[in-house]
Formats: C-alpha cells, sequence, structure tokens
C-alpha cells in the first residue's frame, strides 16, 4: 500500500482540499471572520454579546465549510420554479432547512423571542425607573410614524408620505440609531 497516495487521496476528498482552490479563499476568509467572533465572545476578557456572536460563528462555519453536503437540496424544495415529485423536507440538508426557516420569517422571531427571555432583567428591577426609556422609544416609533402619516394635512398636501416612507421615518424615531437611519 502507497502510504502518501492514500493520505493523498484522503486530503482530495475532504472538504478542506476545496478551500485552497481559485474560489476558496472566500471561504478562508469568513472561516477567520467566524473564528475571531467565536474569539470575541468566549474571550474572558472580552465576552461580546456571547448569545448572539457564538451562534452567528457557528453558522458562517457552517456555511463557509464546502462539499459538506449541508446546503444541498436534492429534493428541490427551495427551488420555487420545479417541485420535484414526492420530494420530503428531510431529504434536505441541515442549513438548508435552517434557511428556509430564515427566508419564511419564522426563525428571526423565534431568536429574538429566545434572546429577549434570556435578557437579564436585573437593571431593570433594580431600577425600575429606566422602564420608562425603553418604553419613550417605542412611543417615539408610534409618535413618528403618526406625524409623518398626518403631514399631509398639516402642509396642505405640501408635503406627504406614503405608508411605506411614513414607517421608515417612525422606526427612525425610536431610540436605535444610526443602523436603523441607514436601514430606513
Amino acid at each position: 500500500m502507497d502510504i502518501v497516495g492514500i493520505l493523498t487521496g484522503l486530503w482530495q476528498s475532504s472538504g478542506f482540499s476545496h478551500l485552497f482552490t481559485a474560489d476558496g479563499w472566500k471561504n478562508l476568509v469568513m472561516i477567520f471572520v467566524a473564528l475571531v467572533f467565536l474569539f470575541l465572545a468566549i474571550h474572558p476578557k472580552f465576552r461580546f454579546e456571547p448569545l448572539l456572536l457564538v451562534p452567528i460563528a457557528f453558522g458562517i462555519l457552517l456555511a463557509n465549510m464546502p462539499e459538506t453536503g449541508l446546503m444541498a437540496d436534492p429534493a428541490g424544495l427551495m427551488d420555487e420554479t420545479q417541485l420535484v415529485e414526492g420530494a420530503h423536507w428531510y431529504n434536505d440538508g441541515v442549513l438548508r432547512l435552517i434557511y428556509a426557516g430564515v427566508k419564511s420569517s419564522i426563525f428571526p422571531c423565534l431568536i429574538f423571542l429566545g434572546i429577549g427571555a434570556m435578557t437579564d432583567f436585573g437593571p431593570l428591577l433594580a431600577n425600575p425607573i429606566s422602564l420608562l426609556l425603553g418604553a419613550s422609544a417605542q412611543f417615539g416609533i408610534y409618535i413618528a410614524f403618526l406625524l409623518a402619516v398626518s403631514m399631509g394635512s398639516i402642509t396642505g398636501g405640501l408635503v406627504s408620505f406614503t405608508a411605506g416612507e411614513a414607517a421608515a421615518i417612525g422606526v427612525i424615531g425610536g431610540a436605535d440609531g444610526p443602523t436603523a437611519i441607514f436601514s430606513a
């Protein structure tokens, strides 16, 4: 038996050999980003939002491992143009199923509900008046939305906003900062 040939065959049949192809550098960069996220979340000196960074980092790692079949869609369930007769969801890759939950907006809601449920309420219990700060941000969204919708009647039709534009202005009305302004 040729041990070098066996090891070469093992290397070529693994997903790691695809990391060093022409497009593999993109996967390597993202794997490095995932490792940085894990480091920042786990290291005792930093501990930057471990509830968010650890799942994000593992998602990045899983999505960027080449030739694993985690995103496989042999049943064609994610292709709306052609559905495979007799296809079952359990034939698809794990990440493809998670992607279906994200695409249908079910998983993001569940994730943020779970993170909200795990939030430490110690500061709120220690200083209950801080509840008003959070509530004022939510009221700011509604007040800014209602003002934007009523601008047409206030200015005599000079300035008017559609419901979508008013909603974008309402998001900015909350205490969300530059990210909300950019996305709105």
